[in-house]
């Protein structure tokens, strides 16, 4: 058992790094900014914007929670 729990944690660790290596090398900033601003715009309406201004980071962590579902 602590086997498998210590490669789920290894797994999530790299999985978590290429994340944050694709959001800041590959994705278009403009594109990313178009992409999200619905989704954005709607938790700021409501109170919950989270991420602030920075595309970036609001496109890590939906892309996170949307894995996670």
């Amino acid at each position: 058992m602590l086997l498998v729990t210590t490669l789920i944690f290894i797994t999530l660790a790299m999985k978590g790094g290429s994340y944050v290596y694709y959001f800041n090398n590959y994705v278009d900033e403009n594109s990313l900014k178009r992409f999200i601003a619905p989704v954005t715009g709607f938790f700021s309406s409501i109170g919950m914007n989270f991420f602030g201004e920075d595309p970036k980071s609001a496109g890590f962590g939906l892309f996170n929670a949307g894995v996670l579902l």
